[in-house]
C-alpha cells in the first residue's frame, strides 16, 4: 500500500484499519515485543508455550517465516 507511518500510534491506526485480518496478530506480538524490551525481567517469565504462541501468530501473518519450524503444531523441540 506504500504507506510509511511516523510513528507507533499511526502504525497501529494503519494495521487495525488497513490490515484487519491479521491485526490481532500484529497487536499481539508486538505487546509482547515491548514487554521483552522494555521490562527485561519480562523474558524470564516466558516459557515454551509463549514462545510457540508467538511463532503460532507470526506464521498467521508470515507462513514462510523460518521461524515457523518451531509453531505449536511442530514436535520440534527448542535449541
Amino acid at each position: 500500500m506504500n504507506m510509511h507511518p511516523m510513528d507507533h500510534l499511526t502504525r497501529d491506526q494503519m494495521v487495525a484499519n488497513h490490515l484487519r485480518k491479521i491485526s490481532n496478530q500484529y497487536q499481539f506480538l508486538k505487546d509482547r515485543s515491548e514487554n521483552a524490551r522494555y521490562f527485561p525481567d519480562t523474558e524470564n517469565t516466558f516459557n515454551e508455550t509463549d514462545i510457540r504462541t508467538s511463532v503460532d501468530k507470526l506464521s498467521e501473518i508470515e507462513p514462510n517465516n523460518s521461524l515457523c519450524k518451531y509453531s505449536s503444531t511442530q514436535k520440534t523441540p527448542f535449541a
